[in-house]
């Protein structure tokens, strides 16, 4: 799994997927046992009004701007087989506060389906800023990013703004850049064009058995290629005929990229970050204004994909962003990388980048993701996310970590607490607030989301 943007919503959905995909991975020896970690204790903060079959996924947690640093605000989605919602929740630590539904309000030419809540931010000390997704009958399963700020709280006004990351698609620094169109591309055409044409085919879901090895040579149009765009021209007969050609149109219209799905998942200080997909690039992140006004599009060298989970302001241009990014499977570990970076937003730089590792153990962890990140009140930092180890039978874990920083501004070596929740086949760290974490977990056998807060004992 490269994409957690469109492929992940949440939780234990983003530990499931990550878990199933992973498994399909060569299988590689177990690795030693992990020593037992410092205690971590778990409650159940489970929506008081849910169903009978229900799940509830927590998904974010914040100060709520009180003086009480026990009120807090946590974020998330609650899923029925009637749909899915948005879901807040304000008030202690310790349970008892109120909840909230919260579903973006339908607009002319688009019918929400479903919300979903991810990260929340106070306004002060009265209001609210929290951002997720939603989906419209008018666009089927893509989302929508989105940002619902309420200045005097969820009984007050409230505004809620789409965040599509329209465009990043064709100018953002990872956007799909195909060659000039030159020559009509026929059985047996060679060239950079042919090449743009097969990865669009195949981003397109057209599939072309063996692509890149010498029975279907990438930038050799042979009859696999073919066979594809003929599937592709049937498909779509808006673009002409289906005669296994391409012309100077349909070459337009198959490498011309469009904006797939946005999800919003944190936001801090005024800045919002999330992933966004397109037709022909999946798994690209973003940094925005929670007006949708400014778009950076984040990269790093040598990852094929990256994720933006979590943002943290340290200062007027200097903030800290959490997530992950996917090198190239070659069938040894790992796949995926937690990662911190410093932004500016005044430059739209980034630096520090410093890759992590489950237990800063590489050779025995496939996946690490970065979901949630909160100050450690010392200049560092705390975080959750989740991890998956090598092997066919390693199941989703998730984790809260420290990583201190340095005088010169770059991040530390970070210790470990692995979360699993009593019981559960399967425990993912969604986010964080001082050395508490919320996430969800699945019991064997279920298919039912609960979720939990942990308080870490930190040492």
């Amino acid at each position: 799994m490269k994409n957690r943007s469109s492929k992940v919503a949440a939780g234990a959905a983003g530990v499931i997927a990550v878990a199933m995909a992973c498994a399909m991975a060569p299988a590689q020896a177990a690795p030693a046992p992990i020593s037992p970690p410092p205690a971590a204790t778990f409650a159940a903060f489970a929506f008081p009004d849910a169903a009978t079959g229900s799940s509830t996924l927590l998904t974010g947690i914040r100060t709520n701007g009180s003086s009480n640093t026990s009120q807090v605000f946590m974020s998330g989605v609650y899923k029925t087989s009637a749909g899915t919602q948005g879901l807040l929740y304000e008030g202690a630590l310790s349970g008892g506060g109120d909840w909230t539904l919260l579903n973006r309000p339908s607009t002319a030419g688009a019918t929400t389906s479903s919300t979903a809540l991810y990260g929340p931010d106070n306004i002060g000390t009265t209001g609210i800023n929290v951002v997720g997704s939603y989906k419209t009958t008018q666009t089927g399963k893509l989302d929508h990013g989105v940002i619902l700020s309420a200045p005097n709280g969820v009984g007050g006004a409230k505004t809620w703004t789409t965040l599509d990351a329209t465009s990043l698609v064709t100018t953002g620094a990872h956007a799909w850049k195909a060659p000039a169109f030159n020559n009509t591309i026929t059985l047996g055409s060679q060239g950079a064009t042919v090449a743009a044409v097969q990865k669009a085919l195949v981003a397109r879901g057209f599939e072309i058995p063996g692509l890149g090895t010498s029975t279907a040579p990438l930038g050799t149009f042979g009859s696999g290629s073919k066979a594809a765009l003929l599937a592709y021209q049937q498909a779509n007969p808006g673009n002409g005929s289906a005669n296994g050609q391409v012309n100077g149109s349909l070459y337009a219209a198959l490498t011309t990229d469009s904006l797939k799905n946005t999800i919003a998942h944190s936001n801090r200080g005024g800045l919002v970050v999330g992933n966004f997909d397109t037709r022909l690039i999946e798994g690209r992140a973003f940094v925005t204004t929670t007006t949708g006004s400014k778009w950076f599009e984040i990269t790093k060298p040598g990852a094929v994909s990256i994720t933006a989970y979590g943002i943290w302001q340290n200062s007027t241009n200097n903030y800290t962003i959490a997530g992950g990014y996917f090198t190239p499977d070659t069938g040894q570990s790992p796949v995926e990388h937690g990662y911190l970076v410093t932004y500016n937003p005044s430059t739209q730089t980034l630096s520090n980048w410093a890759s992590y590792d489950f237990q800063n153990r590489p050779a025995a962890v496939r996946v690490t993701h970065f979901d949630g990140i909160t100050p450690d009140g010392n200049g560092g930092y705390n975080l959750t996310g989740d991890w998956l180890g090598v092997g066919a039978g390693s199941k989703g874990l998730g984790f809260f970590a420290h990583v201190p920083t340095r005088s010169n501004g770059t991040f530390g070596t970070a210790t470990w607490v692995q979360l699993k929740n009593p019981g559960s086949a399967i425990t993912s760290g969604n986010s964080v607030y001082e050395n508490y974490a919320i996430g969800v977990y699945v019991n064997s056998g279920s298919s039912i989301v609960y979720p939990y807060l942990a308080t870490i004992l930190v040492p």
